[in-house]
């Protein structure tokens, strides 16, 4: 090999290098890039963060007792208030995401696509209409949300809740199976507000422990 030759043999190696250094950063970017727009995504879906805080501005001692009740201190109850918020939810929930993205790499494309189609806006609109029932005491209307939704928005929907591709995503998102297209409308309305208490309690649970406020502040009067 003549000195030209090895010269840009050297080259050529130095660039293939550098090319397999870079891969692995850019793939990871792309994951991370990835795993941020599910989790996203998936907070929309279920938008307890916007729930609790909606809470909190109705109420300034909200969610628990303060002024040594139950042993919750100041410091404490800010920390849960922050928990327990869009920002707080989405936190908790990135963690869970990242887990399922490397669980499950395959999916994310199409499970991305799937909630960007409309699943995940309109799910939105339903839950917070939900609580917003709750809190008033007015019923929702689920029919008016349905209907002023596209037909790719709805085909999108139903496929997430129904479709058995998406078990997964359903998991991820807290909801699990809890539309059952053989059962009333009052049956399933009964399971999703089963799924609402035990999510909202999970949400709870989760910011004690990162707040460090002992579980009897619960129970506390």
């Amino acid at each position: 090999m003549n000195r030209s030759a090895r010269a840009s043999f050297i080259a050529l190696a130095t660039l293939l290098g550098a090319s397999l250094l870079a891969a692995p950063d850019a793939r990871a970017q792309a994951n991370a890039a990835k795993i941020d727009r599910m989790t996203d995504l998936v907070v929309e879906l279920m938008p307890f963060g916007k729930i609790f805080e909606d809470l909190a501005k109705a109420d300034p001692q909200w969610p628990l007792p303060m002024g040594g009740k139950g042993g919750v201190t100041k410091s404490q109850h800010a920390c849960l208030r922050g928990e327990l918020s869009p920002a707080g939810q989405r936190r908790m929930k990135r963690v869970d995401v990242a887990a399922y993205a490397a669980q499950n790499p395959a999916r994310l494309d199409a499970e991305i696509r799937l909630l960007e189609s409309g699943a995940s806006r309109l799910m939105n609109q339903l839950v917070l209409a939900g609580a917003d029932a709750e809190r008033t005491g007015v019923a929702a209307n689920e029919a008016a949300i349905l209907s002023a939704a596209s037909v790719e928005q709805l085909a999108a929907f139903m496929s997430l809740m129904q479709a058995p591709e998406y078990a997964g995503l359903r998991r991820l998102a807290g909801m699990g199976d809890v539309f059952d297209a053989s059962k009333s409308k009052e049956e399933n309305e009964a399971a999703g507000e089963e799924v609402g208490a035990d999510l909202a309690t999970q949400y709870m649970l989760k910011a004690m422990g990162t707040c460090e406020v002992s579980t009897s502040a619960l129970f506390s009067e």
